[in-house]
């Protein structure tokens, strides 16, 4: 909740935006009805991709629809590519945590 506040704050886009886009980029993901963390190792990494340019290209467009003006080459060089580079990166070790969680509260059944 407090990383929701301050994202809405902090970024550029009226406040409760960025938790409608979320929601919106959640109930997507959940379309797939996958077990990420089971996965391949590259499907946490191509949902993040997707997801980050989704959040992006909507919170560009709510910017947009509501007036503002917007210089789309430098919003896509110096905030959308480079921001989901960086969830790229940070995908790597968050899906591996997130393997090393699962295994350690949900190991699996031994047959005898």
């Amino acid at each position: 909740m407090i990383g929701g506040i301050s994202l809405d704050l902090l970024s550029g886009v009226p406040f409760g935006m960025s938790a409608i886009i979320l929601i919106v980029i959640a109930f997507l993901v959940s379309l797939l009805e996958a077990r990420f963390w089971e996965a391949h190792f590259l499907m946490p990494l191509g949902v993040t991709l997707v997801a980050s340019l989704i959040y992006h290209l909507l919170g560009l467009a709510m910017i947009l629809t509501i007036g503002r003006s917007v210089d789309l080459y430098s919003a896509l060089t110096r905030v959308i590519l480079p921001s989901t580079f960086l969830n790229l990166i940070l995908a790597i070790p968050a899906s591996q945590l997130a393997a090393g969680l699962r295994q350690s509260l949900y190991p699996p059944e031994v047959r005898i």
